[in-house]
């Protein structure tokens, strides 16, 4: 009956695909405070695939707003993309096992993943209320507090989209 929510709003980036699991070659990749120091490989989609694999609850939210993350919005103008170069050191990420990736329907999957940008462009960053945030997180934050607790990832996700249209009115009027 645990509910698992999972929030991550910083950079993401890619490497290359040393399994042939990904259609373009590249698998995505966020960034911990420590990446990209000597010896301190990003975090992949495989790594995150196998621990979320182990969440044994009904309920779980994904949220991920960062580069190559996913396909809930696309920006464009005067932002700024939150752009880390893909990773070149592929030796850190040959040492790291395989993967437990599997096809598997939606239906079945016991978590929504909701991101920032889709797998091959960059999440947004810019200026609301005279500060800066990254977008998607900023409209999801709004779109929670509007909700009543509970409330579907349906919801949830066209409430957020709405809160992303109109920022980007604000942003291009």
């Amino acid at each position: 009956g645990d509910i698992v929510y999972f929030h991550y709003s910083g950079h993401g980036s890619q490497v290359r695909d040393l399994n042939g699991e990904e259609d373009d070659g590249l698998d995505e990749t966020i960034l911990p405070r420590d990446a990209r120091l000597p010896g301190v490989p990003d975090i992949t989609d495989d790594e995150l695939d196998r621990r979320f694999a182990r969440l044994r609850n009904d309920s779980t939210l994904l949220v991920f707003d960062s580069c190559h993350s996913g396909t809930i919005t696309r920006g464009t103008g005067n932002l700024l993309a939150r752009f880390v170069p893909p990773d070149e050191r592929l030796e850190l990420y040959r040492t790291r096992g395989g993967t437990t990736r599997d096809v598997v329907t939606a239906e079945r999957l016991p978590h929504v993943v909701m991101a920032g940008a889709p797998a091959d462009e960059e999440a947004l960053d810019g200026p609301v209320n005279e500060s800066w945030y990254g977008l998607f997180t900023w409209a999801l934050a709004q779109a929670l507090e509007s909700l009543p607790a509970g409330s579907p990832a349906s919801v949830v996700h066209a409430a957020t989209q709405r809160e992303l249209d109109q920022l980007a009115r604000k942003l291009y009027m």
